[in-house]
């Protein structure tokens, strides 16, 4: 699926699998879609620049990807 060290992966997974796969705690997914007032998760919007908006395609669905750092 990809290859790379393992800071890679953690840090730039290219599938979701990766995301949720490599590291402790796995990355958490949520579907959202894009539209014109930013990413639309269903219960909440996350607005976003005028230039990252103008990238995509309005309506496009995305899985979006969070990872929690493990602070010491």
């Amino acid at each position: 699926m990809q290859t790379g060290s393992p800071e890679e992966l953690h840090a730039e997974p290219q599938t979701p699998f990766i995301g949720y796969f490599i590291g402790s705690p796995g990355m958490n997914l949520m579907d959202c879609a894009l539209t014109e007032k930013g990413l639309d998760f269903g219960e909440f919007v996350l607005g976003i620049s005028s230039g990252l908006g103008k990238a995509f395609l309005t309506g496009v669905k995305f899985q979006f990807g969070i990872r929690r750092s493990l602070c010491r």
